[in-house]
């Protein structure tokens, strides 16, 4: 069995079409979201954040699997591994400014 292959290649292979959105989804990620989507007190939950369980789930899939994939399942699997933190970005809006009083007091309240 071998993990050699990444699904973001495998992509390209299947379907330059999704392939060439994805690329084009993780640019505005880049420039958007991620870029403020650690809050006070986490780990990264950036774009190298995203890449790192990107590269976890390269390592996990056998590419004998991966290659039984089609483009629309492997895009979503990619497009869901970028996304899987978008809370992040939204948490530090909707509970005050990261650091801050309110903030805290949101967090507080919610683990109540």
């Amino acid at each position: 069995m071998s993990y050699t292959r990444q699904f973001w290649d495998i992509l390209k292979e299947k379907s330059e079409t999704r392939h060439a959105q994805f690329i084009s989804i993780v640019e505005n990620l880049r420039n958007s979201y991620l870029s403020f989507a650690t809050p006070v007190f986490y780990t990264s939950h950036g774009i190298d954040h995203s890449q790192n369980v990107e590269n976890i789930a390269d390592a996990l899939v056998f590419d004998s699997l991966k290659d039984k994939m089609n483009a629309e399942e492997i895009f979503i699997l990619l497009c869901s591994i970028y996304f899987h933190d978008v809370g992040m970005a939204l948490m530090t809006k909707e509970g005050g400014t990261a650091g801050t009083d309110d903030y805290f007091k949101r967090v507080d309240e919610d683990q109540a």
